[in-house]
């Protein structure tokens, strides 16, 4: 029974938090714009924020704890992590997608395209955030800290992918931005991909029994830094698989910055995911 409660909690905390900070702070009505206009793209925020707030709550589940004390638990998990979304978003519109008008692209022109990135970052704030509290002996201030590394993390590195996602012939992340706000799906699709990946990355390091600060910092930049290594590689055979399966008519960066081809950016998001998932459970 406890944990059917928590379930509910978590369920009903969120929606109430999300309607609220939509209606208040973005400035439209949740329930109308997702269920009156059908707005997809509205309801496609929603269920990102939705999954993630599920995925930071499962972290402070302990089956064997009573009813009272997982309550305890999630309650006070579920405060942390809605407070982790709200911010996270706030860093998507003015560090993430910095050139893009978020809402008045989601709920004004249905733009499934930012609505797919915000969910990604959602998701990768909640991996973050889990991979923190995943351990008990954790405190506050640990998970506070890192947390704030991770996303500074994610952000540079987007920006780093977004400068390089269509070289040779659109360098430079305006260029790239651009596409999104335009409401291409393909380059929305690979961009959170690799979103995605950040977060399993950085929330499977945090996950690790801590040491000391610095012998923490180390382990933890040199596993990223891999990773980033192994991001690039991973585009570098996206583009050859696609080059040579194609007869060599088909140019990667093109099928996504031109032809929109959202199949096209399913296979890089898919591959950045896969080959992550691979890079973990080989650095353990």
């Amino acid at each position: 029974m406890g944990t059917v409660a928590s379930l509910f909690v978590v369920l009903f905390a969120g929606v109430a938090v999300f309607t609220a900070h939509q209606n208040r702070f973005e400035g439209y009505n949740f329930g109308y714009e997702a269920y009156v206009q059908n707005n997809p793209a509205v309801l496609a925020r929603f269920c990102g924020f939705m999954a993630a707030l599920f995925i930071a709550a499962a972290s402070a589940y302990q089956p064997y704890d009573s009813v009272l004390a997982t309550m305890t638990n999630i309650v006070m998990v579920i405060t942390f992590a809605l407070v982790a979304l709200v911010a996270s978003q706030y860093v998507n519109d003015h560090l993430i997608l910095r050139n893009v008008r978020n809402t008045d692209e989601v709920v004004g022109k249905r733009n499934l395209a930012v609505a797919i990135v915000e969910m990604s970052t959602y998701l990768a704030t909640a991996l973050i955030f889990a991979g923190g509290t995943h351990d008990a002996s954790h405190g506050f201030w640990f998970n506070a800290l890192w947390f704030i590394i991770g996303q500074a993390f994610m952000i540079g590195a987007v920006q780093l992918f977004a400068t390089l996602a269509l070289a040779p012939g659109g360098i430079g992340a305006p260029v790239f931005y651009k596409k999104i706000e335009g409401g291409n799906a393909a380059c929305a699709v690979s961009l959170a991909g690799f979103v995605l990946s950040g977060g399993i990355v950085i929330g499977s390091m945090l996950s690790k029994q801590p040491t000391t600060f610095g012998e923490d910092l180390k382990w933890i930049a040199l596993a990223l830094v891999g990773w980033l290594v192994l991001m690039a590689l991973t585009r570098m055979a996206v583009m050859a698989i696609t080059w040579f399966t194609s007869l060599r008519l088909a140019w990667f960066p093109d099928e996504l910055g031109k032809d929109n081809n959202w199949a096209a950016g399913l296979f890089d998001g898919v591959m950045f995911v896969a080959i992550t998932a691979a890079f973990i459970s080989v650095v353990g």
